[in-house]
Order: structure tokens, then sequence, then C-alpha cells
């Protein structure tokens, strides 16, 4: 359902600590070269294996574990992936080597708890006040390494890192010692912004500051360069791990399945969950990611064949994994093959949750059988589970999406009379049916109603009252739309001038439309992105 957000919340395996970006594959396949080329050392991020290595140390992708994999991945190489990073691959891989100087004495041992605090709740109005770029004028405050933790952290959360580094460097300079917990932030920060030659100078840095490394930060390595397409080197974090003396878990496993298997390495993909099985690590989290980009990818032979490995392995399927298969036949409009896998649930004793039925509610909707669709709310009801707004809001779709607008509004009372407060993009299901039914009255009357909820209608609001007033020949209901949404803040996208310029052009107005494309350019939104 269009603006909803059941699909993407049902998808398991993606790791929250980066967004997505790619790198070229060419590159790739020179770092698998360059490994080759290196000499291991002590701590060295690429241990190779001897023939008595212990099952769970991983030889590096390339080095005869699978043939043909960097020919694989070199015919990846035309994604149009960032080639401002060529040839930093052989230099990143180098980068996460420490040299034997920059090794503390003895052998590296984890930290003592990795799972360690990020910061004293008695930082938290340093953390406010850090929100001020004039904070950063006055340090005084800062007195302790978990008061730079926490004044970094807020940095990270607001997308600051300019102003992280900025506090990360008077830390240093206060004679404090950054610890692992300020590493770790630093690399979530900069994968979040896709600056992975950052992520590495991060790393780099705190090699050379000699800083123990814990599990958490080797599965936030391992997740940004995943979720970054970046395979080969989330198996390097993860060797690195391991030649840590650290034991990555079930998490540390799913980030790496989920880096192969976005990339469609499928080979490498069921190869880690194999190695985790190996380790003594039983668990359904990787088994779900892998599914679910199975289920992506339209593979649903290989979906079947890993659930029969996974109950030959003797892992039991949680809820997560069972709403993954559920969104797998949501989108693929089979809403009985999603209800025969929350029956499967039932008689397996695994507990359903509202993403479950909504789930199947969502395929119903896509299949327009909203009935189907209002009777899985029954069931959840009697279940006792309350519907929240993305469950009102599948029902709600579901009946607009069959013109049946009487009966949206119906669901639209209930769920007020629920205590449960209407969203926006709920209204926003309502208005839109309303116009493409052109019930130009009813549409308004429930903009007005949004409103009167103490709602902010968006751009999306907007823009389907501008277009019903332009197909309705309301050119100056139009006009005055586009000035009350300027008026209440809300900022004009390249959908509204588009359907704007679209108007004027076909009613021969130049003047008019040359007024919109001066707007365009003051928003800073060229031609091209309308085409």
């Amino acid at each position: 359902m269009a603006g909803l957000p059941v699909a993407s919340s049902l998808v398991a395996p993606h790791i929250d600590c980066s967004s997505t970006a790619s790198l070229s594959s060419k590159d790739v396949k020179c770092t698998g070269l360059a490994w080759a080329a290196m000499e291991p050392c002590a701590g060295s991020l690429l241990p190779v294996r001897s023939s008595a290595a212990s099952p769970g140390i991983r030889t590096p992708v390339g080095l005869g574990r699978t043939a043909g994999l960097n020919d694989i991945i070199f015919r990846r190489s035309n994604y149009g992936r960032n080639e401002e990073k060529s040839g930093r691959v052989t230099e990143i891989v180098q980068q996460f080597t420490p040299s034997p100087s920059s090794l503390p004495e003895g052998n590296p041992k984890p930290c003592q708890n990795p799972l360690r605090s990020w910061g004293s709740r008695a930082a938290f109005t340093i953390v406010q006040a850090t929100s001020s770029s004039d904070y950063l004028e006055d340090d005084s405050q800062l007195n302790s390494v978990k008061d730079y933790n926490s004044a970094l952290l807020n940095c990270v959360k607001d997308g600051r890192m300019r102003d992280a580094m900025t506090i990360f460097k008077r830390f240093e300079g206060a004679g404090l010692k950054p610890d692992v917990v300020s590493y770790t932030a630093l690399i979530q920060g900069f994968g979040k912004l896709k600056s992975y030659n950052k992520v590495t100078d991060v790393f780099s840095r705190m090699q050379r500051n000699r800083c123990p490394p814990d599990l958490k930060l080797c599965t936030v390595l391992i997740s940004t360069y995943g979720n970054g397409g970046l395979p080969v080197l989330a198996e390097s974090a993860m060797q690195y791990a391991q030649a840590q003396g650290l034991q990555p878990d079930a998490i540390a496993y799913t980030a790496l399945v989920h880096a192969y298997a976005q990339e469609g390495l499928w080979e490498e993909a069921e190869k880690t969950l194999s190695d985790m099985l190996d380790v003594g690590i039983v668990d359904d989290r990787p088994y779900a990611a892998l599914v679910a980009a199975y289920g992506k990818a339209g593979l649903t032979d290989n979906v079947n064949k890993i659930l029969e490995t996974m109950k030959a392995s003797g892992v039991e399927a949680s809820t997560t994994l069972y709403n993954t298969l559920i969104n797998i036949h949501s989108k693929a409009e089979a809403p009985e093959k999603a209800r025969a896998v929350l029956q499967l649930m039932q008689a397996d004793g695994c507990q359903c949750d509202e993403i479950t039925y909504t789930s199947v509610m969502e395929a119903y909707s896509r299949n327009k059988q909203p009935l189907m669709a209002e009777s899985m709310m029954g069931e959840m009801k009697r279940a006792g589970i309350q519907p929240g707004p993305v469950s009102y809001g599948v029902l709600i779709s579901a009946y607009c999406r069959a013109g049946r607008l009487g009966d949206a509004e119906r669901i639209l009372r209930a769920m007020q009379n629920a205590k449960c407060k209407p969203t926006v993009e709920i209204y926003n299901m309502m208005i839109s049916g309303y116009a493409s039914a052109k019930m130009r009255s009813q549409a308004e009357r429930m903009f007005q109603t949004m409103q009167d909820c103490g709602l902010r209608p968006d751009a999306v609001t907007f823009n389907t009252l501008i277009s019903m007033y332009i197909k309705s020949r309301k050119r100056k209901q139009a006009e005055d739309c586009y000035i009350r949404m300027q008026q209440l803040g809300c900022k004009p996208n390249a959908v509204t001038y588009k359907i704007l310029l679209k108007a004027y052009t076909d009613y021969n107005n130049s003047i008019d439309a040359e007024r919109i494309r001066l707007d365009m350019r003051k928003a800073g939104i060229s031609l091209e992105t309308l085409s």
C-alpha cells in the first residue's frame, strides 16, 4: 500500500547502522588481488586459515574459498557506482591491517563489557546543549569520557558530523583518551552519510591510538560496509573481530549474510550460515535475512530450500521469520499463501503480532479484497491485539482502492472511536480517494477535518488537491491552494511544480508558467528534475 511503512517494517535483515551505497565492483576485485600480496601479521584484519584452523576463523574471499567470486564481482561493475572511491579499496584494506608497532603488547583481548553504556543520564543537559553550534565554542562542561561520548552521540544522531569531529578533536586535546564507544559513534555517523573513506579513516585512527575493539564496533563495521554494497570489506571486518579474540554473535552473522545477499552472492551468504552453525550459534535471524533477500529477488524455490535447511539444522522459526515470509507473499499478491503462513504460525505455537495480521491484510488489500482484509482485522482483535494506525490505514486503503469510500470513512470513524488517532497519511488516502472519484466537496471536507484534528497537511496533501482542482478546471482554487501551501510552511516539491507547470503550459498561460519556473529556480529545483 503506497504511503504506508508496513512492507519496509517487515524486512528483517536491514541493519540500522548505516544507509545504502555502493562502490565500484572493479575496486572490490582489486581488493582481492591486494589481499593475495599481503603478509599476515598479529591482529591483522586478514588472518590466513591454516589447515588446523577452527571453523570459526574464515579465510578471505577469493583465496581458495569460493572459486570465481572475484569474477562474479567484476561482472557487476556496470552499476554506476561512485567513481570517487576508485582505487581506494586497496588502501582501505591496508589501513585495516595495523603495523606491528601500532599493536599493543601481548595478545589482543576483547573488551570486558562489549555491550557497555553509551553515556550517563547526567550528561543529558550537555547533550541538549551541543545541538547549538555556539556550544562548541566552550567545552568547559565536558569533564569526562562519558560526557564527550554523549555529546558525540547527539551530533551523530542529528547527522552533524562536522560538529562531531570538532568535539572529538577537543576530546583528544583535553588529555582524555577516546574509547571504543567514541569510535563506534563516529563510524555509525559516517556510515549513515555513506562516507566509507571516513569510516576507514576513523577505524585506522582507533588502531593507531591502540584502542581495543569490542564486538559492537566490529558488528557496526560489518553492517556499515554490508549496507554500502561492500561485502568483501564486511567479510574483512568479521575476520578482524575473530583475530582479536572476539566471537561474532547472531547479529554480526545477520549483517554479513545481508551484505552478501543484497549483492546476489547467494553461495557466500549460505556459507556464512553454515559457518555460524559450526561455531554453535543457533538463531533464525540470519536465515530471515536470506529469506527476505531471496523473496525480494523472486527466488521462491530458494526460499523453500533454505527453510528446509533451517528446519534440518534444528533452528526454530521466530515471529520475525514468519512475518518475512508473509511479506513475500503479500508483495506477490498471493493472499491465500500469506494466510497459510499465518495458520502455520498458529499451529507451531508461534506468537502472532500486529505485523503478522497487518501483512495478511495488506495482501488482501493489494488483491482488492477489502472484506477479507476487514475479516483479518476482526481476527486480530479476537486474538487480543489492538490494531494501530498502520493496520487501520491498510484497511482504509483497501476500501479506497475498491472505490468503496463510504466503507473507508466508516473504518476511519471506528478508528477514532477506538482512541486511535488517524495520521496524515490516512487523511491523504481519504482525500485522494474522493479526488479520484471527482467528489471535490468531500475531499475539501476531509482536508478541513484533518486540520481540525491538529494535523498539518504535507506536500502529498496539497499536490492531491492542486491536481484535483486542475482536472476540474478550477484554476483559481488550484492557485489558492498553492499559495496556502506556502503560507502553512509546506515547501512545494518537484511534483507540485510539475503539476502547475503542465497546467499553465496546456492553458497557453506563458506568464504564469514563467512564474512557476522562477519559483522552481528559487527552490533549487531544475527542469531536468521534472522529466
